[in-house]
Parts: structure tokens; C-alpha cells; sequence
């Protein structure tokens, strides 16, 4: 349980981040943040299985 708490963490941190990117470049940037930081959380839970 805890571990997906955690990873929550740094999906948000690159969730941001991406949709900083893109709302600098011209895109809206609400539905790129909630992509985003789910897209980021799967890879993140993903890499925390691996270990």
C-alpha cells in the first residue's frame, strides 16, 4: 500500500513538469497534467516492481 503512495510522489513531479513543457509550447495544459501524471504513475509503479 505504501508503495503506491510513494509513487504517486514523483508521478506528479513529471506530470508537472511534462505539462509545464507542453503548456509552454502552445497546448492547454489541464487534460495534459492528468494524462500525464497517470501515465507517469504506472511507469513509476512499474519500476518500483521491478526492484
Amino acid at each position: 500500500m505504501q508503495s503506491y503512495i510513494l509513487a504517486l510522489i514523483p508521478a506528479l513531479i513529471a506530470g508537472s513538469i511534462n505539462s509545464y513543457y507542453w503548456y509552454t509550447r502552445g497546448y492547454r495544459g489541464g487534460k495534459l497534467f492528468f494524462m500525464g501524471t497517470i501515465a507517469f504513475y504506472g511507469i513509476t509503479l512499474l519500476i518500483l516492481n521491478l526492484f
